[in-house]
């Protein structure tokens, strides 16, 4: 990135989150990823050849504005089918996705990688393996990409924040320079305690996934107190449970030391008796469906973070800085341009 440019940072950082994923699940082979370029169709008609990264950040883009289209919901049998552009067209360029990542999975040779050991697993058919593969790499680096995006916008809106965690993580020995990449490292960036609240509270904010998968309701039941009918569909709010005034104290505002048990601010919600349980924070779900990336996300987005924040001075357009109804959740159609400084 040059300095002074201004760039789509979620193209950016959905390229480098893409890596990561392919990075955890076929380790040494990430050499072999294919360097030849692969035809994309635009919704405009052309067709461009892109290596297989900035072909994921194109496909993800048309991917999610179809996800939240209405048709998606209203005519499930047209998405469902690919029936019509944009679903046939998405559909064309997903099946070339699928093959590349098809054929590195194939080919795969490193046996300490994440993809050797699901390879392995007894339990499953070849099919279910690729499918869990293929699901991890592109929900994974989807929706890390998008909380990356709410995280660094949120810290540059709060400067005395992202002071704060300049300091924490230099008391941890991550001031960035040369050797930044030994500074960095998995035991390191796991104590530094403020940037884990100040993760969780971006989370908590501009949660990636605002709201789950609808639910279809097998009996007639009754949930907290409403009666519900056979049949009817269901989906949860995650957002309306962060932002929820009888769990959060001053929900509307940044403040990730609402995360730390020693500090006045955790002290003073729990006086009010406005303590956050694991209700309250829905982010990647709960019980034994929740999401398998979890553990991916928090060690992924910290180490980005930690590497961003001592080593680029940054900014972002004044008028997303001073609104007070951004967000960078899947299905926004706001770009979080950057700008980097001297």
């Amino acid at each position: 990135m040059k300095e002074k440019k201004k760039w789509d940072f979620m193209e950016i950082i959905n390229a480098v989150t893409f890596h990561l994923a392919m990075g955890a699940f076929f380790g040494n082979d990430m050499q072999n990823l294919p360097t030849q370029k692969f035809d994309y169709e635009h919704s405009n008609g052309t067709v461009k050849g892109y290596p297989l990264s900035e072909f994921f950040v194109h496909l993800n883009v048309d991917c999610v504005t179809e996800f939240v289209h209405p048709v998606t919901n209203l005519f499930t049998f047209i998405s469902d089918k690919n029936l019509i552009n944009p679903w046939k067209r998405n559909g064309r360029n997903l099946t070339k996705f699928r093959e590349a990542i098809k054929d590195m999975a194939i080919g795969s040779k490193d046996p300490n990688s994440l993809w050797a050991i699901l390879r392995d697993h007894k339990e499953l058919t070849d099919d279910e393996k690729f499918n869990d593969l293929f699901l991890f790499i592109v929900a994974g680096s989807d929706t890390t990409a998008h909380t990356l995006c709410s995280f660094m916008y949120l810290l540059k809106k709060s400067p005395e924040k992202l002071a704060k965690l300049k300091v924490e993580l230099a008391k941890h020995g991550i001031t960035g320079g040369d050797n930044v990449e030994e500074q960095i490292t998995f035991e390191n960036i796991l104590d530094v305690d403020y940037l884990s609240y100040c993760f969780k509270e971006a989370l908590r904010m501009d949660t990636a996934v605002p709201f789950s998968f609808y639910y279809q309701a097998k009996c007639k039941t009754n949930i907290c107190n409403v009666p519900v009918d056979k049949g009817t569909l269901i989906k949860f709010s995650f957002t309306e449970a962060h932002y929820n005034k009888d769990t959060w104290l001053e929900p509307l505002k940044f403040i990730p030391e609402r995360f730390d048990t020693e500090s006045e601010f955790y002290q003073e919600s729990k006086k009010q008796g406005k303590i956050f349980n694991s209700y309250s924070r829905r982010s990647f779900g709960l019980g034994p469906r929740k999401c398998p990336g979890e553990s991916f996300a928090h060690l992924s987005v910290r180490i980005v973070v930690a590497y961003m924040v001592t080593m680029m001075d940054y900014d972002m357009e004044q008028k997303l800085l001073d609104s007070t109804n951004v967000g960078f959740a899947m299905g926004s159609h706001i770009k979080p341009i950057m700008t980097l400084k001297e």
